[in-house]
């Protein structure tokens, strides 16, 4: 009860220890509040975006299957869209990063939270949003293989995940902690998120290598799949 039930498998896989949000980096001259997730893909956003890419970035795909599922209507229509107003879809997120802190880009839709806040820890001035107040979760799950030869010591290493020490850890690391009572990052906490963007993790696996093939055919490459 010290974890957020949620978090976890229902059926008691696996268990998340930490998690990160998934929103829009911005350079702190450019930032401009109010902003609603379709602004950077439909060109309303005065500046340059960049979008980590979902084929090289965990957190990227994880985020494009989860907004995909909570914009249906969408499909990959939204992302060539995008491409069409000029976003560009590249690297991970630090290689996203780097590019709006040298002032390429105004902003990276699609930024993993946590890299953002240790930017602005060393004294980047850099702004996370979640537009809407709303952002997908990254898990960071762990488990117990069923084929493992030492089960105790396995138990023992994934309680140890979950101790005060290693929570703490995780926060300093401006991660969530997955117990409710460590307190977060003070960077973290300058930048509030209001709710999770929900998914259904089962459908987001079974789509999973589908959409992100399609994803970079017909979006990244701009090749279109007949």
């Amino acid at each position: 009860d010290e974890t957020d039930f949620s978090w976890h498998d229902e059926d008691g896989y696996y268990h998340t220890t930490a998690a990160a949000a998934v929103g829009v980096a911005f350079r702190s001259d450019t930032f401009r509040s109010g902003q609603k997730w379709h602004d950077f893909l439909n060109g309303t956003f005065a500046g340059r975006v960049m979008m980590p890419s979902p084929s090289r970035s965990g957190a990227a795909g994880d985020f494009l299957l989860t907004f995909l599922q909570n914009h249906p209507d969408d499909e990959l229509t939204v992302f060539k869209e995008a491409r069409r107003q000029g976003v560009e879809i590249t690297g991970a997120n630090n290689q996203a990063l780097t590019s709006l802190m040298i002032g390429a880009h105004q902003a990276v839709f699609g930024a993993v939270d946590y890299l953002v806040y240790e930017k602005i820890a060393q004294g980047e001035p850099l702004i996370m949003e979640y537009p809407e107040g709303v952002a997908p979760l990254i898990f960071r799950p762990i488990a117990i293989m069923k084929s493992t030869r030492q089960p105790e010591a396995a138990r023992q290493y994934v309680d140890l995940f979950f101790g005060e020490e290693i929570q703490r850890a995780v926060a300093e690391l401006h991660l969530i902690p997955a117990r409710r009572k460590v307190a977060l990052s003070p960077e973290r906490l300058r930048f509030p998120l209001a709710a999770e963007m929900p998914v259904d993790a089962a459908r987001a696996l079974a789509d999973q290598r589908r959409v992100l093939n399609q994803f970079q055919y017909e979006v990244e490459r701009a090749v279109v799949v007949p």
